[in-house]
């Protein structure tokens, strides 16, 4: 199970949803005029924010479940309150690409300097804001892994999200450790 989660999390990134950011990021990466040893790093921390973020969210699925709850992957997109936020953000943002929409917040100039400076907590916080892009997606072998997964004891949750993270976060790793490739 742990290995058809690992190959699902790989599958994840080639999906439609999710392809067309994990590209750009990547191209990102790969032009970057950092050295191989930061590129390497920023690829580390961004690994560790999707494990991180999968792992929050067997951590929600447990919660969950101890509650009585039933839930599975993608649980979340059953509440409006949910899809209507979702729905605002990605609207936002197509209306930005389009220069539609400029939005200047009162701090931006901070908030500039500050992304620039601290590209390491970029690179952490991109994986764990991927891994809620993908949250509406699933992939072969990882459906069969998740939904078994529920179906077991709790112990079982993480080793199994864990899997699904790294397989999710090596296709993009492996592009910072190889940019040149």
């Amino acid at each position: 199970i742990m290995l058809m989660a690992f190959i699902g999390g790989i599958i994840l990134n080639f999906m439609p949803c999710i392809f067309p950011v994990l590209t750009i990021k990547a191209i990102s990466l790969v032009q970057s005029r950092n050295n191989l040893r930061t590129i390497k790093l920023e690829s580390l921390l961004y690994l560790l924010g999707v494990v991180v973020s999968f792992l929050i969210i067997a951590s929600v699925l447990i919660f969950l479940r101890l509650q009585g709850e039933y839930v599975g992957w993608g649980f979340q997109l059953q509440s409006p309150v949910f899809v209507a936020i979702m729905l605002g953000i990605f609207i936002v943002i197509f209306l930005m690409l389009l220069d539609v929409v400029n939005i200047k917040p009162l701090f931006a100039d901070r908030l500039g300097r500050l992304s620039l400076s601290k590209r390491k907590i970029n690179a952490f916080l991109t994986g764990f804001f991927a891994v809620l892009i993908a949250s509406p997606c699933t992939a072969p072998f990882m459906g069969i892994a998740v939904g078994y997964t529920l179906s077991q004891p709790i112990y079982v949750y993480y080793p199994v999200f864990l899997a699904l993270g790294l397989g999710y976060a090596l296709p993009f790793t492996m592009i910072g450790f190889c940019p040149r490739f």
